[in-house]
């Protein structure tokens, strides 16, 4: 799920340009509104003309420490924008439980607490009941490439 929004703030300076600070603070506080860790998010838009069309990219750390990039496409000669993260916000606990439900022997699985913002080369360890782990690792779109989980799951 690729997260797209419209942030209807006034993000332009004093002279007509656009406050690439201000569209940082936006994208890392919407990151947070949905409870998903931002260590920081970077904008080159210092000195770029309003102008409706005109896209380009931010880059992020996520709280895990791995690397996001969130594309970003001026909407008008506002300073309004539209953003769209590359990667997925993932829910480690809604994917424990559809993975206890994929198998028949119903043993429970912790893929952690807290979502987080997933791209390729992103790891999560999850732990079976009766103490074994195994790690996921997150494919090029952003999606789980549970093999070893269901490895172990299935392997017992």
């Amino acid at each position: 799920m690729r997260k797209r929004l419209l942030l209807v703030l006034p993000l332009l300076s004093a002279c007509s340009q656009f406050d690439g600070a201000k569209l940082e603070a936006a994208i890392k506080s919407k990151f947070e509104s949905e409870k998903v860790a931002v260590r920081e998010v970077k904008c080159p838009a210092a000195d770029r003309e309003l102008k409706a069309g005109d896209s380009f990219t931010c880059a992020g750390v996520s709280g895990l420490g791995d690397n996001f990039t969130v594309k970003v496409t001026q909407k008008d000669d506002q300073g309004n924008v539209n953003w769209e993260l590359e990667g997925k916000l993932f829910d480690p606990v809604e994917y424990s439980e559809k993975a206890l439900g994929h198998f028949t022997n119903n043993r429970k699985v912790d893929c952690g607490r807290d979502r987080f913002i997933a791209v390729k080369g992103t790891k999560m360890t999850c732990t079976v009941e009766g103490g074994k782990s195994a790690t996921v690792e997150f494919k090029e779109d952003g999606s789980p490439d549970a093999d070893g989980l269901m490895a172990i799951i299935g392997g017992n």
